[in-house]
């Protein structure tokens, strides 16, 4: 069965659902060349997850017991760890509520507990990269570790991956003619 999901803008197919096999999944083509692929499979909660597998630049990263999971279908990662093993600088508000994701160089990201927004401020000074962003999933604070729908590190200018229990994050990487 075939269904099309937007996704941070993207159209994308829906292989299957989990009803009718494990390997659900959807695979999509960004504004900026990326490629997306996530796991759609309804049977998975924060509660009830498998052990994921997170692949940055080709290497699996250390989770430290926070696995992704999904809610409503949607893909969940852990914020901290995904963040610091693309080399992002996390920082987190005195009251726990706001998270602050920088790469140090195009863009920064502020997040909030509980909120489906996303408010990214700018760093370059020739194009303008300061917006704010409605995220599919609310930022969930699940076991005392932030998470956010994958498709957010799409945002940083990654290609994300998800298919099976799998997910591959690494810059994009386009060519100029």
């Amino acid at each position: 069965m075939f269904k099309t999901l937007i996704l941070a803008g993207i159209s994308a197919e829906i292989l299957s659902s989990c009803t009718e096999a494990p390997e659900t999944g959807v695979t999509g083509q960004s504004l900026f060349n990326e490629t997306v692929s996530v796991n759609l499979s309804e049977c998975e909660t924060a509660e009830n997850k498998t052990e994921w597998e997170i692949i940055v630049n080709g290497t699996p990263i250390n989770l430290n017991g926070h696995y992704p999971y999904k809610e409503n279908g949607i893909v969940m990662v852990p914020i901290y760890e995904t963040s610091k093993a693309l080399g992002y600088k996390v920082s987190q508000s005195s009251d726990g509520d706001t998270l602050t994701i920088d790469d140090e160089y195009i863009q920064k990201a502020v997040l909030t507990n509980g909120s489906d927004t996303a408010a990214f401020e700018g760093n370059l000074k020739v194009i303008d990269m300061t917006r704010e962003i409605t995220l599919s999933v609310p930022i969930t604070v699940y076991d005392d570790c932030a998470y956010a729908p994958a498709e957010l590190f799409m945002e940083f200018f990654n290609d994300v991956t998800v298919y099976e229990n799998s997910i591959t994050i690494a810059p994009s990487k386009s060519k100029l003619d």
